[in-house]
């Protein structure tokens, strides 16, 4: 199982959030997905054998949801984020 940040443009209300939601849990491989509105983000779980993130925004893109995939920090494997373990080595 991997995981992905996503950002999202025109991601402007709930309505859009929700879709952004149905969309990706639509698609084969994914396990998880958690949107934040206020971050333009989207927090997915993948099985990286049935799909991947490019596969994900160009979905998003399809649908009206331009969309750029995070590049996760080596140390963190979340984007963004540093769970301090390694001391930010």
């Amino acid at each position: 199982m991997q995981s992905t940040i996503i950002n999202i443009d025109q991601m402007d209300d709930e309505g859009s959030a929700d879709s952004i939601s149905q969309i990706l849990l639509s698609m084969q491989g994914v396990e998880e997905v958690r949107v934040s509105l206020r971050d333009c983000l989207a927090s997915v779980q993948f099985d990286e054998a049935r799909t991947s993130p490019a596969r994900m925004a160009d979905k998003l893109a399809a649908a009206g949801f331009p969309s750029i995939i995070s590049i996760p920090t080596p140390h963190s494997g979340r984007a963004g984020a540093c769970c301090g373990g390694c001391g930010g080595a």
